[in-house]
């Protein structure tokens, strides 16, 4: 691919998320792409114009943190890393965006999981080394909220770790 294809593939890209951020419309390839790289992540928390919450790093516990909002805080985004895992859990006042995203998720090939066992009242799904996942504990208190990890294995090991 020349420069000029790279430069007009890039301005493409980052217009359409211009125009995808007025609406504020996360969809799942979005937070893939935000999993996948740190500097994705960037211009889709830039594009959006979520406000910088807390950084933790990984000194501080086994993982690394860094938290998002949205300017109405209707939308808080949460980003983990652990070596080479990294997630994201996406907090939602609305359900249904977050049910387009666990639909488009089941439409790219991620099914039901029965590896990682789901808590009460939450769903989990992966397709290869991807695990999504759903969960609604308690609508009064805690914002429903969907997963995306990449590398979950990762995760896993550190959480047994933990637990022993």
């Amino acid at each position: 691919m020349s420069f000029i294809n790279k430069i007009v593939s890039l301005v493409i890209i980052l217009f359409g998320i211009r125009i995808n951020s007025g609406a504020q419309t996360i969809t799942f390839n979005i937070l893939k792409k935000m999993i996948d790289s740190r500097e994705y992540k960037d211009s889709i928390v830039n594009a959006f114009h979520f406000i910088k919450g807390a950084h933790i790093p990984a000194g501080f516990y086994v993982v690394e943190f860094e938290t998002y909002r949205s300017p109405d805080s209707s939308v808080m985004i949460q980003l983990i890393y652990k070596d080479s895992a990294s997630g994201c859990i996406l907090f939602s006042k609305n359900s249904n965006l977050l049910q387009n995203i666990i639909s488009d998720g089941q439409i790219d090939g991620f099914k039901q999981n029965t590896e990682v066992p789901p808590k009460s009242n939450s769903t989990s799904y992966s397709k290869g080394k991807y695990l999504m996942a759903f969960s609604d504990d308690n609508p009064d208190k805690v914002m429903p909220r969907m997963s995306l990890i990449k590398n979950y294995q990762v995760f896993s090991t550190v959480y047994q770790s933990q637990t022993k």
